[in-house]
């Protein structure tokens, strides 16, 4: 039972937040210029490349340690510690250099604020270990959800009084130190630093802990290679456009994808024939492809109307953009499934091979397109986000495949072929209703996305055996 609890709050903890930054978004939209927003994406650019080293991935390491003592607590916080001051140097050093490189003169003191969220990232990891560990997951949540609600109402406030920029760097630093905090006050013990001598001790464990930080710096790069060459060819304005609508785009895999594979994967693994978790794998994947895609979807269909609903007039210009993100959410969709069935296989390994392959395979390539002119600038955000969708979906069918073998493997290459008639003729059916329906706006949103889901199950139920058969339990089961 403790366990089950420790999965709902671990569930309500990073989808509360994801479901509270929405509105907030929306808010700023209208407070915020995009050019503002580009400025702060420059930031995010450069956070993203810090956080795989916040813990030094010495979070899972304490997780799965036998055996942990007070000298083992302290030992990982003066890691943490050490690390954080690292990176504020290195902060403090390159900040003048990126700041001139971009030619944005305030973006130096922005940096320099952005740090001290850093310090207090690193000194909170060690806290949030020993509560993962304890399996105090409500304790972690109701962090994240008082961190929510009260960042994302200091930056509304500031934003409204004016602070622009400044309000979502601040935002930053406010949730840093609150979750620092918290995490504190949750814990009760003191850490403190000990000598750097007495880390030897630990040499192997920070040694596993960076290889943790190396795939994670991969797959952070795998993921910020556009943003970085999009900084540097769009307009300020633009490019504040396509990491705000991407980070709307992002929302459905970061809390629909996440409410439903947590409990699923829970079942999966109790599961003891190797078939019996292959069939509801798949299930899993046809619900969540039809849940989680149908907001993707309403962005490429609906993108003029939603961006001014959404974003405000101001914003029309950028329309083009969110249709695209559309494709980039399912695109996040597909690769958190096959990042969740990778390590269900237990091939962890394989995440690494999948990030550095959408880097070297899919962005490198049309970035060197695109720096040659041979494709236009708009041609590389549609090419990015379009042939990342397609690689992630393939990469799917490769870690579906590989514990599978001989007459099995045509049974996941059929299922999956099931899966994109199903999706290319649910989203045909949602354009044609939406593009014929004459009224409100909302009203024909509503029916976009009602449409989809609705033809996406009845196709999937009519094509697949093993689908119907759970959808018919389902149903059972309720009369």
């Amino acid at each position: 039972m403790k366990v089950y609890k420790a999965g709902i709050w671990a569930i309500l903890g990073s989808i509360f937040p994801s479901f509270v930054s929405v509105p907030t978004l929306l808010v700023l939209a209208r407070l915020i210029t995009p050019e503002e927003f580009g400025v702060f994406g420059i930031v995010m650019i450069i956070n993203g490349f810090l956080l795989p080293f916040m813990d030094m991935g010495l979070l899972q390491v304490y997780i799965k340690k036998k055996a942990v003592t007070e000298e083992t607590r302290n030992a990982y916080f003066t890691v943490n510690f050490i690390t954080a001051l690292f990176l504020i140097c290195l902060l403090f050093i390159c900040a003048p250099y990126v700041a001139r490189y971009y030619d944005i003169s305030d973006l130096t003191l922005l940096i320099y604020t952005y740090s001290l969220s850093v310090l207090f990232y690193c000194l909170a990891g060690q806290w949030l270990a020993v509560l993962t560990r304890d399996k105090r997951m409500d304790v972690i949540a109701k962090t994240n959800l008082k961190v929510s609600l009260i960042s994302n109402s200091v930056v509304i406030s500031l934003a409204v009084l004016g602070f622009g920029i400044w309000a979502l760097v601040i935002r930053l630093v406010c949730e840093s130190i609150l979750r620092f905090y918290l995490l504190w006050k949750a814990v009760d013990w003191n850490c403190r630093v000990i000598e750097i001598r007495l880390l030897r001790r630990y040499e192997h464990d920070i040694k596993f802990g960076l290889s943790v930080v190396f795939s994670r710096f991969f797959a952070s790069v795998a993921m910020s290679l556009d943003k970085i060459f999009l900084s540097n060819v769009l307009d300020i304005g633009a490019f504040g456009a396509y990491s705000r609508m991407q980070q709307l785009a992002d929302m459905p895999n970061a809390s629909i994808r996440v409410a439903i594979s947590t409990p699923s994967l829970a079942y999966i693994c109790r599961l003891k024939e190797k078939k019996d978790k292959m069939i509801s794998h798949q299930v899993m994947t046809t619900l969540i492809i039809g849940i989680a895609g149908a907001p993707c979807v309403l962005l490429m269909i609906a993108s003029e109307p939603l961006t001014t609903i959404l974003f405000g007039s101001e914003w029309d210009v950028y329309s083009w953009i969110l249709g695209v993100m559309g494709v980039y959410g399912i695109l996040r969709i597909l690769q958190g499934l096959a990042m969740t069935f990778n390590v269900d296989m237990n091939s962890p390994r394989l995440s690494t091979h999948a990030f550095l392959g959408s880097a070297l395979f899919v962005a490198a390539p049309l970035i060197v397109l695109t720096a040659m002119k041979v494709i236009s600038i708009d041609d590389f955000i549609i090419y990015v986000s379009v042939v990342s969708m397609v690689y992630w979906y393939v990469s799917l069918v490769v870690f579906h495949m590989i514990p599978t073998v001989g007459g099995q493997r045509w049974g996941v290459i059929r299922y999956f072929v099931r899966n994109i008639i199903s999706f290319v003729v649910s989203y045909s059916v949602a354009l044609k209703l939406f593009t014929l329906f004459e009224g409100p706006e909302l009203a024909k949103i509503a029916l976009t996305i009602l449409s989809f889901i609705i033809s996406y199950f009845i196709l999937n139920i009519f094509l697949d055996s093993n689908f119907r058969g759970v959808m018919l339990r389902i149903v059972s089961g309720a009369i």
